[in-house]
C-alpha cells in the first residue's frame, strides 16, 4: 500500500504541474510548490522504508510491488446469504395507472444542442500571490485574508 501511495503522488504531482501550465485563470497558483507536495513526499517515503526494513527484521519476505487480491469467494466465517425475493406490487399500480401517465404533456429540455453564451466572459482580477520558500506560520499553509 505504501507503494500504491507514492505511485499515487507521483500522478497527483504531475497533475498539478500540469494544471500551473494551462492556460485560463488561475496560471499563477502553483499546487506542485504548496506545503502539502513538500510535506506529503518526505512522510510517504518514510512510511515506505519503514515498512520495507520492519518487513525485512520480521518476515524475512520482500513487500510486493501491488497488494493482492483477496479470495473473492470465502467461505469461513460468513453468513449463507439468503435469496432476495421482490415484495409483491401494491393493488393499486394496475396497468391502467401506468397508460395514463402521459409522457408527452412533460416538458424536457434539449440537452443536445449546446448553447454557447452571447456575451464574453471577463477575466477575474486575480490578487498578486508571491511564491516563497519560507513555510508560513500554520500547519495547512493555508492563508486566509
Amino acid at each position: 500500500a505504501c507503494k500504491e501511495g507514492v505511485a499515487e503522488f507521483e500522478i497527483a504531482k504531475d497533475f498539478a504541474s500540469k494544471y500551473s501550465t494551462a492556460p485560463g485563470p488561475g496560471t499563477r497558483i502553483k499546487p506542485e510548490e504548496h506545503l502539502f507536495f513538500r510535506r506529503i513526499k518526505p512522510l510517504l517515503l518514510r512510511h515506505l522504508e519503514k515498512a520495507e526494513r520492519e518487513n525485512g527484521f520480521i518476515y524475512h519476505q520482500p513487500v510486493p510491488d501491488e497488494c493482492p487480491q483477496l479470495d473473492s469467494d470465502p467461505n469461513y466465517g460468513v453468513a449463507k446469504p439468503e435469496p432476495f425475493e421482490y415484495p409483491t406490487p401494491a393493488e393499486i399500480w394496475t396497468p391502467a395507472v401506468y397508460t395514463s401517465f402521459k409522457l408527452g404533456k412533460a416538458s424536457m429540455p434539449d440537452f443536445s444542442k449546446i448553447k454557447k453564451g452571447k456575451k464574453e466572459l471577463k477575466l477575474v482580477n486575480e490578487e498578486k500571490i508571491y511564491q516563497t520558500e519560507k513555510d508560513p506560520n500554520n500547519f495547512s499553509g493555508c492563508v486566509i485574508s
